[in-house]
């Protein structure tokens, strides 16, 4: 009889303590996030439902820059997809600059109600580049697309970050989209076009830091560039988090 009571309270006790020890506090881990958006520039793979297959640019051994940050001893979400456009495209996955945002948004907020957020790096989409004509009116959207995330993640407390355009002497972008079986390409002027506008248009908002994380950048195919180089941008952009956001 004895042993029977012993036993049960063993049990008793065991249970207790796996519930108490259930319910203790957890110490999640609380380090400042920053969210990527763009395209194949900071992310090689592309969405499974699009026409590449979830494909990553080389097959997986190209460095985007995304992935160069996380190197620089960030914490990344990255929401950018290889192939993307600043507007969602219907039936392919990919997703436009305010959905990328609302994802990351949701990717990081925890359950204990904290928002790991902190600042929003929004790097260059594929629209204007290649396979349509672009008019000027074209390229004006694109870059309020842009506009409007990045002030709405300002206006959210984030510290938000816009990468320039690349730059035009070091694309090949011929050569670049050839494999894809694409042959249109933006003109040197109208691209030229494209980067001033973008660039006035950012560098007067205020509260929102412009860096040239592409500036004397290296391809390897015309389009994407070699490691060496993404790693040099990620370091541009690391100094910016650490100065201007904080990190």
């Amino acid at each position: 009889m004895k042993k029977r009571i012993l036993m049960v309270a063993v049990v008793l006790f065991l249970s207790i303590s796996v519930n108490v020890n259930a319910f203790e506090p957890i110490n999640w881990p609380n380090e400042p996030v920053v969210a990527v958006l763009g395209a194949s520039g900071s992310e090689a793979g592309t969405p499974v439902d699009s026409p590449f297959g979830g494909m990553a640019v080389a097959g997986g051994a190209y460095l985007a820059l995304g992935h160069a940050l996380i190197q620089e001893n960030h914490r990344v979400q990255i929401a950018a997809q290889a192939g993307a456009y600043s507007y969602d495209v219907p039936g392919t996955g990919w997703l436009g600059y305010q959905s990328q945002y609302e994802k990351a948004v949701n990717q990081t907020m925890w359950i204990d109600g904290i928002d790991h957020l902190s600042a929003v790096f929004i790097d260059q989409m594929n629209d204007c580049m290649h396979s349509v004509p672009c008019s000027e009116e074209d390229m004006d959207i694109y870059i309020q697309r842009a506009v409007d995330v990045a002030v709405t993640a300002r206006n959210a407390g984030k510290c938000v970050i816009v990468n320039a355009l690349m730059p035009w002497e070091s694309l090949d972008l011929p050569r670049g989209v050839a494999p894809y079986g694409i042959s249109y390409t933006i003109s040197e002027s109208n691209y030229r076009l494209m980067a001033d506008k973008h660039r006035t248009t950012f560098e007067n908002l205020e509260n929102i830091y412009y860096v040239e994380a592409y500036e004397g950048m290296t391809t390897f195919d015309g389009l994407h560039w070699d490691s060496a180089s993404v790693k040099k941008g990620a370091h541009k952009i690391s100094k910016v988090l650490k100065k201007e956001c904080g990190f």
